[in-house]
């Protein structure tokens, strides 16, 4: 009888957390849309660089999300819900948006400018009007392709593989750079990897976690490099938190990298300060 009651109490706490976990995104659902339109959308840029010249090569934009009354919402929990309803399109636009009239002031006040990557979305990605929106928004800003990078998983390339061909050639010829990004988390891309036109692959973090101790990971990261070599494709190497780290990451043949032992994402503010002068 004990273990019955046990069993109902186990299922109405578990249907009370999932019935709150609910109500909690469709809540946010419904305030994403409010948060575009009363600015509590911002971007932060970290910054990639050369280890071996202590150079700025480059910025990553990340998104961030602080509501009315200070609150901060993680990407991590509010870009799964914005891919479910939808709203990632709407939000992706806005990166897209948001990021060239950031460069384009950059540019105004004669502010050296690296190129800057911005994460897409698969759903934003395979919508057909997703190139049209990045071209109209390059032209509108007057923006150089090269100071562009566009950011795919590998997820991406796994559907249409034609069709998607057929897009990323149409934005490196408009020069923009293309990084599969979290290179090596997934696995079904290496027989494509010849046929995609990209410029780079970025490591996943999760290979980078103390490299230095971590055997496992060294083979990994090592057979990416080669590969990477084999392809002519640049690599970057992001999660780097550690010197040791870092220090391996260069005795693996990586020379770009990024993540907090170089910075934490910055404001645009603090980026002009600390790196682009």
């Amino acid at each position: 009888h004990q273990s019955k009651i046990n069993k109902h109490k186990h299922c109405v706490s578990f249907i009370k957390k999932f019935a709150d976990e609910l109500l909690y995104e469709m809540n946010l659902s419904n305030q994403m849309q409010n948060g575009i339109l009363q600015k509590q959308f911002s971007l932060a840029f970290q910054p990639k660089v050369n280890s071996h010249k202590n150079k700025l090569i480059g910025v990553e934009v990340l998104l961030r999300w602080q509501m009315k009354n200070g609150q901060s919402i993680s990407p991590a929990v509010f870009i799964p819900i914005a891919e479910k309803n939808g709203f990632i399109i709407e939000l992706g636009n806005w990166i897209i948006h948001s990021t060239l009239n950031q460069i384009r002031e950059w540019l105004d006040n004669y502010i050296p400018v690296v190129p800057v990557s911005v994460n897409v979305s698969a759903i934003q990605f395979r919508q057909p009007q997703f190139i049209d929106y990045l071209f109209m928004q390059l032209d509108f800003y007057q923006i150089p392709g090269e100071l562009l990078e566009i950011e795919l998983t590998e997820g991406v390339l796994m559907q249409d593989i034609e069709g998607i061909i057929s897009v990323l050639k149409k934005i490196r010829e408009r020069g923009v750079s293309v990084s599969i990004d979290d290179f090596g988390t997934g696995y079904s891309s290496l027989s494509y990897l010849p046929l995609l036109p990209v410029d780079s692959l970025k490591i996943d973090k999760a290979f980078m976690h103390q490299i230095h101790i971590n055997r496992d990971n060294q083979k990994i990261v090592q057979t990416i490099v080669n590969l990477a070599n084999n392809f002519n494709l640049t690599i970057i190497a992001e999660g780097v938190e550690t010197a040791l780290e870092l220090s391996e990451t260069q005795r693996c043949g990586i020379t770009n990298v990024q993540g907090y032992f170089y910075s934490h994402p910055l404001s645009n503010k603090h980026l002009i300060k600390d790196w682009l002068h």
